[in-house]
């Protein structure tokens, strides 16, 4: 009875087909447009970036020396990250620095860059920004070293704009060299530093980007999440299985399911309900806790912490998505202790402190169910001894990761049950 009109049907099945036809046959193209179309929303850029990635198609990280304004398709077939879709990077300096790029060539380092882009569209912020996406790794050691070299570089360009306007010519421009460096602003080489940790630049890329693009701070904790997940998030379609108790009803029952992941957003309905986002490595899924589960968990929720959520898994029919309504939620200390069945070291040249270390790191550990195996090998042989119950620990996921940091500790294995298997 809704009488759709005819007219309407007509145009919105050829535009149904004019873009699917797109989609099949210029994948790239039609993805960055896609991508372009939205630049400033966030949360549809992360969608598109998805089904891009489901498409098998490869997207390359804004780059100064190769990305325009826009999302672009590249002639191998994978789509270059736009600059303008980087937080408090404008549409007119991402085009200077197009411009730029195509008249005089590559950028050779940050005091060329910053001598060649117009002054009064590139300020410190927008340079900032830049370096955090990761838009300037192509002309710099590391994302550490080019912010330390941001005040240097700056001042150096500045100083060579000053000159210009007076009539100064240094011997370079009476050279007629075109390319400009941190030598030929007579600055002593721009500073050279380590590199920032994995974390650190992850959060660089979630603040200018609105997600994570080179990684996920989940990595770090994968050998641990896979042994208390029953599949990772973006497996999820794989192994769902749907269970239909009343075939005359035709209701799907949840499926009993666990998942494991870094919590990046909430939205709250009043004091008796939340929807959060789980995130892995591999996707993400939406996660609601009801009443008294709310009540009970809600001051686990907090931004990037990474969680353990045993639920009822369910495919929602109107977004195609699926959803855990969670039943319990514990963080990964907290699941790793209850889930843990033994606490392995691999040795190899430890020395005869080695014990007091190994005393010294537990401290504050000891006194859990979990028992702690020492496994040495060398050339001649191989041994493992596991310690006596007072050397029993409670295991977590930190004091994985700080037995790590011990001399002569070459790995550690932590062996979990999955959540409802124990404990």
């Amino acid at each position: 009875g809704y009488g759709f009109n005819k007219s309407h049907a007509a145009a919105y099945a050829l535009v149904a087909y004019q873009t699917a036809w797109l989609k099949v046959h210029y994948p790239a193209e039609f993805m960055a447009a896609v991508l372009s179309s939205d630049m400033d929303n966030t949360d549809k850029v992360v969608t598109f970036l998805d089904e891009a990635r489901a498409m098998q198609l490869v997207v390359r990280p804004p780059d100064a020396n190769a990305s325009s304004y826009q999302f672009a398709a590249e002639d191998d077939g994978s789509i270059r990250y736009g600059l303008g879709a980087i937080k408090g990077v404008g549409r007119a300096v991402c085009e200077n620095i197009d411009a730029e790029r195509a008249r005089s060539g590559a950028f050779s380092d940050l005091a060329d860059f910053c001598r060649r882009v117009d002054p009064h569209k590139l300020n410190k912020r927008v340079l900032e920004a830049l370096v955090l996406s990761g838009a300037l790794d192509a002309i710099g050691p590391n994302r550490a070293s080019l912010m330390v070299q941001v005040p240097e570089a700056m001042k150096g360009a500045e100083q060579a704009a000053r000159d210009a306007q007076a009539g100064q010519n240094d011997m370079f421009a009476l050279m007629g060299s075109g390319s400009f460096s941190a030598t030929k602003m007579n600055l002593t080489p721009l500073s050279v530093v380590d590199e920032w940790p994995l974390q650190q630049r992850l959060v660089g890329e979630r603040e200018t980007l609105g997600h994570y693009l080179s990684g996920h701070p989940t990595e770090a904790w994968r050998e641990l999440l896979v042994q208390l997940a029953d599949a990772p998030i973006g497996d999820i379609p794989k192994v769902y299985k749907p269970v239909a108790p009343d075939q005359r009803r035709g209701r799907f029952s949840d499926q009993p399911f666990v998942v494991a992941g870094m919590l990046t957003s909430q939205r709250n309905r009043g004091d008796s309900m939340a929807f959060v986002q789980l995130e892995d490595w591999s996707g993400r899924i939406e996660v609601s806790l009801f009443r008294e589960v709310y009540t009970e968990f809600r001051a686990l929720l907090t931004r990037d912490a990474i969680l353990v959520v045993e639920g009822g898994l369910s495919l929602d029919e109107y977004s195609g998505g699926f959803q855990l309504r969670a039943r319990r939620v514990s963080t990964l200390n907290a699941a790793c202790e209850r889930q843990a069945r033994l606490l392995r070291l691999r040795l190899n040249g430890v020395d005869p402190a080695f014990v007091r270390h190994l005393r010294d790191s537990l401290a504050g550990h000891k006194g859990g169910k979990t028992p702690l195996r020492l496994s040495y090998a060398n050339a001649d042989g191989r041994a493992e001894i596991e310690l006596g119950a007072d050397w029993r620990v409670h295991a977590s996921a930190d004091l994985k990761r700080a037995l790590e940091a011990l001399p002569g500790v070459l790995a550690s294995e932590l062996l979990l049950s999955k959540p409802g298997a124990a404990g």
